[in-house]
């Protein structure tokens, strides 16, 4: 359980007077997390449940939010000393803001404490599959392939009309809106080997091929990334 009181805290992170972006007058927040270690034989299967609740007052309003993610992990020892893992479930975060101006990108921030809590929760759908195994002379390889789908309740593009709804294409320009109901997916493939050079020396080689696809409600932008 937390607790945190701001008072009447004149800060906030754009021009607007209405509403504002700064902190909330008060916030309590509660979370409960349970998890269970099944193990039979080499395979260990580990169900879990986090729920969390947040209370925001804030100047003229109020949020509550109370989320529920259930979680599953399924570990398998493999022979070589290599092991497997499935893993996936539910994530909930804080409601987050990016600020925009002129060629400055502020963000994502938290905004659990601030007048954006207002606006829902992230929730994010993830499964990774993964293999950890020693691949000689000191080597390590770990090697995961993973989905992701996350909601955005209120993310980028904020700036000087927050929580108006438009479009960027009335002749307005981006900086004077926010865009609502942001969902990302993203799938890839991560590879990293790594060894260790000394006692207290590491050295590690990771590549990443992901591809991610923004749908803003009215245009979708998709990418690909090699790292």
């Amino acid at each position: 359980h937390r607790t945190l009181i701001n008072g009447r805290f004149p800060f906030r992170l754009t021009q607007s007077l209405d509403p504002t972006l700064g902190p909330a007058d008060s916030v309590d927040a509660e979370a409960a997390w349970l998890a269970l270690d099944a193990v039979a034989g080499p395979l260990r299967v580990t169900p879990g449940v986090r729920v969390d609740r947040y209370d925001a007052e804030l100047p003229g309003a109020s949020a509550h939010h109370v989320s529920v993610d259930p979680r599953l992990a399924i570990v398998a020892a493999l022979p070589g000393g290599a092991r497997a893992e499935l893993a996936g479930g539910l994530y909930t975060a804080p409601p987050q803001v990016s600020i925009f101006d002129s060629h400055f990108a502020i963000g994502p921030l938290p905004m659990t404490d601030g007048y954006a809590s207002a606006a829902g929760t992230v929730r994010a759908r993830q499964v990774e599959l993964s293999l950890h195994t020693p691949l000689g002379s000191g080597f390590v390889g770990s090697f995961a392939t993973y989905y992701r789908d996350t909601h955005y309740p209120i993310d980028f593009a904020m700036a000087q009309v927050p929580f108006q709804v438009g479009s960027p294409c009335d002749g307005t320009g981006f900086g004077e809106y926010v865009y609502r109901n942001l969902d990302t997916r993203a799938i890839g493939f991560e590879a990293m080997v790594r060894r260790d050079l000394g006692r207290s020396v590491t050295g590690w080689l990771s590549y990443s091929l992901t591809k991610i696809d923004r749908d803003f409600g009215f245009m979708q932008l998709p990418g690909d990334y090699d790292q």
